[in-house]
């Protein structure tokens, strides 16, 4: 759900998540923990490969995508007025 807990630590909103995301992606190394990348793709309604590592480089070719999706998927639920949308829904 967006909007729900629990969030990776460090970010206080998802908002916070989805920014550093589409700004992180894009450094050269792009390192981004299975916690992140896991409440991104909740985000985008996307399911994260259960084998994903722990720590992974992931660059804006695949985080960009997720991000847009997670981005407009969050304004929808605030447009809605409600606290969060079924990770599963698109």
């Amino acid at each position: 759900m967006i909007g729900c807990t629990p969030k990776p630590s460090g970010f206080d909103s998802d908002r916070d998540l989805i920014d550093y995301c589409e700004a992180h992606c894009r450094t050269p190394v792009a390192l981004f923990h299975r916690s992140q990348v896991a409440r991104i793709c909740a985000l985008a309604g996307v399911d994260l490969d259960p084998y994903w590592p722990e720590w992974s480089s992931v660059g804006e070719d695949t985080m960009l995508p997720l991000v847009r999706r997670a981005r407009a998927r969050y304004a929808n639920a605030i447009a809605a007025g409600t606290t969060g949308t079924p990770a599963s829904a698109s």
